[in-house]
């Protein structure tokens, strides 16, 4: 994951660095999936974005007889191009990596 990681980081600077003279944004996003963190190039009628996301929970808990562990870990890296054909309408295609895994496990109690 980390040596694709990597790669995608590489192409998205050599794209994003083609023009100095466009927009840039830097944006992030708290959501389900965890925290997402981005960059994008705006050129006239396209802009090419890159982000990463990530998220890391564990939770222990008892409820009844039975203990439970729980634990959630996601982790994607993108690379996208947005089109606007019309106004505000886009289209994106791009690319998504990701190492998502949910691990749960239940114990009873036998007492």
């Amino acid at each position: 994951m980390k040596k694709t990681a990597s790669t995608l980081a590489i192409a998205a600077i050599a794209l994003f660095g083609a023009s100095a003279s466009n927009a840039q944004s830097v944006y992030g996003q708290l959501g389900t999936t965890g925290i997402t963190l981005g960059y994008a190039k705006h050129f006239s009628n396209y802009n090419l974005r890159g982000d990463i996301n990530f998220l890391d929970y564990n939770r222990e808990f008892n409820t009844g007889n039975v203990n439970y562990d729980a634990k959630l870990k996601f982790s994607t890296v993108g690379l996208f191009a947005d089109y606007f054909p019309v106004g505000q309408f886009r289209v994106t295609g791009g690319l998504m990596l990701g190492n998502d895994k949910i691990t749960a496990r239940g114990v009873a109690d036998p007492n």
